[in-house]
């Protein structure tokens, strides 16, 4: 006669009632007595008392699943706003949320660590990623999508009134802007020893940069660049190894109204004139773009000096878009080169052959300029082409979020205080300063917006991490991820 066995049950308890039987048998009660109180299986319990970790504890984590999961939107979102949270900011984050609740955890002071941090990374990696981001000032996060359409909407109205026909001649359509070059060429991360508390690099000891001017049309032609160098007097030629680039000079080598306008007079004029006037330049508001002696010389030349959107570079801009990144990243590997060659660090003696070399290599690619005109929408005009995602910061002074990460049992989330963000009428009425090429009886400078931003520094899209290979062994038994 064939047996028949019974499957047992299998006992359903949580993980919460399974760590208060352990802490019930930690205090002195009997295993069964335990099991039985909490509703527990008795081997399990056994099993755990004595340091085998069971499946359930293997996927254990301090956190529930929820509260990862709302700590991934919340790092996400931050970061979309462009408030992005760092590795500190999120473990002291987790610690508010575990003190808040009151939570006893194996971490010290409940603050997780190392182990935990890249544990949780590898659980979210298909939502997080280690990214280094683009520094963006406060002035520039408030740009909004409707300021940048009604600049367009204005720039086609009142260059249309002069001609018409400019806007659809990418020859006659010109960017000027200039940025700064540090002389050690910045700092990158570097690969070290993991031991290694501290990690160097040999640079130039004087944060003192060139400034560099750079023009050229929608067609890719750019003309020679402005070097701009800090000091007065040389006992050596500066644009020796560069001679047919242009030089300038002021005490901090930044530019000035005064430099602007004898390049205009000297390198720019005569560049354009051979072309059917009026020709556009379209460049940020930088006071020294918009002095009285500027406006007459591109009164008398038939140039149209536009002024780009406030604060919005990094999304109109051309050069700023495309050719400024490039020559940078060709800029930091000639200097690398440079100090490895010579076993000395770089100096304005020989700037201009370095940053020739650059030059040559990334500056000056055409094919690289006419795609920043096309992404900036300006060369074909196209309101619609300028990248919107760049504007997901001013999100921010639309709706204000102050997020506050202590989490409390009642939301069981981070508490959100919303503020309706309200722009100025000074905002809603500013308007683009165009100088115009024809005679004016007064000039009106007052509506110009200045932007005096400093020189920006080499930005990186974003960052591979190194992938670490690890298998997570649990041996103890209340160690928690």
């Amino acid at each position: 006669m064939a047996t028949t066995t019974t499957k047992k049950k299998r006992l359903n308890y949580t993980e919460e009632s399974m760590i208060a039987a352990y802490d019930s048998v930690s205090k002195g009660m009997k295993l069964r007595e335990a099991a039985r109180t909490h509703g527990v299986p008795y081997p399990t319990l056994r099993a755990r008392v004595n340091g085998q970790p069971s499946l359930r504890q293997i996927d254990r984590t301090v956190l529930s699943r929820e509260k990862e999961n709302q700590l991934t939107e919340w790092l996400t979102e931050s970061s979309r706003r462009g408030f992005g949270r760092t590795k500190e900011q999120l473990l002291s984050t987790v610690q508010k949320c575990l003190n808040s609740k009151a939570e006893t955890t194996v971490f010290k002071d409940n603050m997780p660590g190392e182990k935990w941090y890249r544990l949780f990374r590898k659980r979210h990696e298909n939502k997080l990623s280690l990214r280094t981001p683009q520094a963006l000032g406060s002035l520039r996060a408030a740009v909004s999508e409707y300021k940048i359409v009604a600049w367009f909407q204005k720039a086609k109205e009142d260059i249309s009134q002069i001609d018409p026909t400019v806007l659809e001649c990418p020859e006659r359509l010109f960017n000027c802007d200039e940025s700064g070059f540090q002389l050690g060429g910045g700092v990158k991360k570097v690969l070290a020893a993991k031991t290694d508390k501290r990690v160097y690099q040999v640079t130039n000891d004087t944060h003192k940069q060139v400034t560099v001017l750079v023009c050229g049309n929608a067609l890719g032609e750019l003309q020679a660049p402005l070097l701009i160098f800090p000091g007065q007097r040389f006992t050596y030629d500066p644009l020796e190894g560069f001679e047919e680039a242009h030089m300038a000079k002021s005490g901090n080598g930044w530019i000035d109204s005064e430099i602007f306008a004898r390049w205009m007079e000297s390198a720019f004029c005569p560049a354009v004139a051979h072309l059917q006037k009026p020709v556009v330049l379209f460049a940020d508001g930088h006071s020294t773009h918009l002095t009285l002696e500027i406006h007459e010389i591109c009164r008398s030349h038939g140039i149209i000096l536009y002024q780009l959107p406030s604060h919005s570079s990094h999304i109109v801009q051309p050069l700023d878009l495309t050719s400024f990144k490039n020559l940078k990243r060709a800029w930091y590997e000639e200097v690398m080169k440079y100090q490895e060659d010579n076993s000395d660090t770089l100096s304005k003696q020989h700037f201009a052959k370095v940053f020739k070399r650059a030059w040559e290599r990334r500056g000056h690619d055409g094919d690289v300029l006419v795609s920043g005109f096309r992404a900036s929408g300006i060369c074909p005009w196209n309101p619609d082409r300028f990248d919107r995602t760049k504007l997901a910061p001013h999100r921010l002074f639309q709706t204000v979020q102050t997020v506050d990460s202590t989490v409390t049992a009642e939301t069981n989330g981070p508490t959100v205080t919303e503020q309706t963000y309200e722009p100025t009428m000074a905002e809603l009425t500013n308007e683009p300063t165009m100088t115009l090429p024809v005679q004016t009886n007064e000039l009106t400078m007052a509506d110009a917006e200045h932007e005096s931003e400093p020189t920006m520094t080499l930005q990186t899209d974003e960052l591979t991490i190194e992938n670490e290979n690890e298998t997570t062994v649990t041996e103890e038994p209340m160690e928690m991820e």
